[in-house]
């Protein structure tokens, strides 16, 4: 049973460096340090700049391992369509309210604007493009982690069970397994049943011929239980 959540606000003192949501310089005086004691309580996503510099961390926890992907974009000239893309952060950890990555820092804090309180979470040295040196990003929380699109949802968001997957036709298993690449606008065989199948999603958009460094760990594993499966039909 989920332990209740006891969230921790801390004044911070005014910080030299500037923050910044989405280009926008705030009053530092309006952050606070936001800590708690059940780590599934930074879950989500949080979502960075705007427009053509929007780009998204989606922090994930299963078990004592974090999961945390970047998803961002840019304009392909030569295919005339915007393109995402999608960065697996190492080493990651939360402790205290700190984040901690091999790529990035910073930490979860809580940003008042006209008496409402938005969850968010401060990186030093942003990956958005823009940002002046020594500025801090804040990323607001969005939604909860279950903003994936798909019939199969949880096959990104935690391990399945052996006999979870069991319960599904071969099929489904099919489906499953190819709609964790379909995500990611893995382009799959021209009139082919997979690519008629996804074409048919309205989430769906075909945009890379290899989608193998996007995978997260769940997905990866999961991806590897669903085919041994399959090869027992």
């Amino acid at each position: 049973m989920r332990r209740s959540l006891i969230a921790i606000l801390i004044s911070i003192p005014t910080l030299i460096n500037a923050q910044v949501i989405a280009f926008e310089k705030i009053d530092e005086s309006d952050i606070i340090n936001r800590s708690s004691d059940v780590i599934e309580d930074y879950e989500g996503v949080y979502q960075f700049g705007n427009s053509e510099t929007a780009s998204e961390i989606v922090l994930l926890f299963n078990g004592h391992s974090i999961i945390a992907q970047i998803k961002s974009g840019s304009w392909n000239t030569e295919k005339n369509q915007w393109v995402d893309t999608f960065e697996n952060l190492t080493n990651t950890s939360i402790k205290n309210g700190v984040f901690s990555s091999d790529q990035y820092q910073g930490r979860f804090i809580t940003y008042i604007k006209e008496g409402k309180y938005h969850y968010g979470l401060k990186i030093k040295k942003p990956w958005t493009q823009g940002i002046p040196e020594g500025q801090y990003e804040i990323g607001l929380k969005e939604t909860d982690v279950f903003y994936f699109n798909g019939e199969y949802t949880e096959a990104s968001i935690k391990d399945l069970s052996e006999d979870h997957l069991k319960n599904l036709s071969n099929k489904e298993l099919q489906l499953m397994r190819n709609e964790i690449f379909a995500r990611y606008g893995y382009i799959f065989n021209s009139e082919g049943e997979m690519d008629i199948y996804f074409k048919s999603k309205s989430w769906y958009r075909p945009q890379h011929e290899d989608v193998t460094n996007f995978l997260t760990s769940i997905e990866r594993r999961n991806i590897q239980r669903i085919r041994n499966l399959e090869q027992e039909e």
